[in-house]
């Protein structure tokens, strides 16, 4: 008996012993780590053509001669509302209000995420700043006709996020305003896509009265 007992004995610690050395297979390694959620290198246009109709920190356009625009309006063609949206990044939705005409920037969406590589934009003063690597910033997407995501919903790249359209009460048309934000300071977004799109500087076309050659 005190053989069989010492030989079972033996036989549960080499079981034990091989469950440990075995690799990890079970949930935690298929699970989604929180920290998978960003650095994704990955990033695109937002809608099918650069098509930009006013740009970042404007002054010229009567309703911003006393404080400057401060994000990107674009849209893809004249009357493009209905015109999808892309998620431009890998992230996580942190807000998806439908304020409609209730607010200057219509129906609201916010995205944060982080890329592996710095990010050098310029703010409303024209100073360039940085983005870190690993670090957070938020997209921030106003007028949308449509919202097609939620709060905590995580996007990849590439995926319908919203619809263009023409909601609040500043808006003038169908576009989209989209606006960079890091630590609570708007950058302009196209240097984020400039810097990340290879190609894409050249691709894009800036309609007569954006802004841009007063700032060029």
């Amino acid at each position: 008996m005190g053989d069989f007992k010492t030989a079972l004995g033996l036989a549960i610690s080499l079981l034990i012993l091989l469950v440990l050395m075995m690799p990890d297979y079970g949930i935690s390694v298929v699970k989604r780590k929180e920290d998978d959620v960003y650095n994704f290198s990955t990033v695109l246009f937002p809608i099918s053509k650069p098509r930009i109709t006013l740009v970042f920190a404007d002054r010229t356009f009567k309703d911003y001669r006393n404080s400057p625009h401060m994000g990107t309006d674009m849209a893809p063609h004249a009357g493009s509302c209905g015109t999808p949206i892309i998620s431009s990044v890998q992230g996580r939705v942190t807000a998806a209000n439908l304020y409609g005409s209730s607010r200057a920037g219509g129906n609201e969406l916010v995205i944060e995420a982080s890329l592996p590589f710095d990010v050098w934009a310029k703010n409303v003063s024209q100073q360039v700043k940085t983005i870190p690597k690993n670090q957070v910033f938020q997209l921030r997407y106003l007028h949308l006709q449509a919202i097609n995501c939620k709060v905590g919903q995580v996007l990849t790249p590439g995926q319908q996020i919203a619809v263009l359209g023409n909601t609040g009460h500043k808006s003038t048309g169908c576009h989209l305003h989209l606006e960079l934000i890091y630590q609570g300071e708007k950058l302009d977004v196209l240097d984020l896509f400039v810097a990340a799109i290879p190609g894409l500087a050249q691709q894009i076309v800036y309609l007569p009265g954006s802004g841009h050659e007063a700032l060029a």
